[in-house]
């Protein structure tokens, strides 16, 4: 049975509450009590007694604040479908999208049960729009660090529109931060935490087992750099490999100063050359020299 309401009146108005409410049944698809009404969108009782709408009202108001401006101001016709099933009676909205009722019935403890037969419509609530604190923001942000570090993106990449679209798209309630935190802030944080991590493990493990592979190089720029990489096994017999260093190396690249930065990088990782079981590099003079140098 389906009945239309306009909207123009306040007791029409009122009567489109309805759409939100159900009547208990018990599996014999009988209303056990026309005094108590069930909320549609938090399955809470109301007390609706005499036919009293003011509790439905103060129901949305206190509860679906958005629902409840809705109801209030609408200016549309709204077609309302009463339907009676097996364990319920409830009222369907037929605007908008369709809205699934739900099979409801008391338990002896006088306490509602609820069946779902369709995903619920979910309402939104003012937090739904409020931006992330900083606390929630955070595991976002560390993602977003982890992306720049692990794929080498530049930083300016969270400045483009696209990707700044993207991710609000993904979240709007998160607020994307500006290159200058992660520059600053975010990606020292994670280098910290990764080399804290490294330098316990490697205390961990026996020295003598560590092995080197090293070379010097330019980039496309221009900028020479050296590169240290150390390999070992773990307790748990795990290869590993890290890199320890790839740092700007604008001295001349002879064996002197090659050694020096070698020593200087290994010793800053507590890492003795002396212990080092083998080092592995090219056949470059300069390198080979260092490395005699070194060891």
């Amino acid at each position: 049975m389906s009945s239309i309401f306009s909207t123009a009146s306040k007791e029409e108005v009122k009567k489109s509450s309805l759409e939100h409410f159900g009547l208990p049944a018990n599996e014999s698809g009988q209303i056990v009590s026309e005094d108590i009404a069930v909320c549609k969108l938090c399955r809470s009782p109301v007390s609706a007694k005499s036919g009293s709408t003011s509790n439905l009202f103060g129901h949305l108001r206190l509860h679906h604040p958005l629902k409840f401006s809705e109801v209030s101001n609408k200016s549309k016709v709204v077609t309302a479908t009463v339907q009676y099933s097996p364990f319920c009676a409830a009222v369907d909205e037929s605007i908008d999208e369709p809205q699934p009722h739900s099979n409801m019935a008391i338990s002896e403890s006088n306490q509602f049960s609820f069946v779902d037969n369709h995903r619920h419509k979910r309402q939104k609530f003012m937090t739904d729009f409020q931006q992330l604190d900083d606390q929630a923001s955070k595991p976002t942000t560390d993602s977003v660090t982890k992306f720049l570090v692990c794929t080498m993106q530049p930083y300016n990449l969270v400045d483009r529109k696209e990707f700044i679209n993207m991710v609000k798209v993904l979240n709007p309630r998160y607020s994307l931060p500006g290159r200058k935190h992660f520059t600053a802030t975010a990606v020292p944080k994670l280098y910290n935490e990764v080399r804290d991590k490294i330098r316990q493990e490697l205390s961990l493990i026996n020295k003598d087992t560590i092995s080197v592979t090293t070379d010097c190089w330019t980039s496309i720029a221009n900028t020479p750099y050296i590169t240290i990489t150390v390999h070992y096994i773990t307790s748990e017999w795990a290869l590993k490999s890290v890199c320890l260093a790839c740092a700007h190396f604008d001295d001349d690249h002879n064996g002197k100063n090659i050694a020096e930065v070698l020593r200087s990088i290994l010793n800053d990782w507590g890492i003795d050359v002396q212990n080092i079981m083998s080092i592995t590099t090219d056949n470059g003079h300069n390198i080979l020299k260092s490395i005699e140098e070194s060891i």
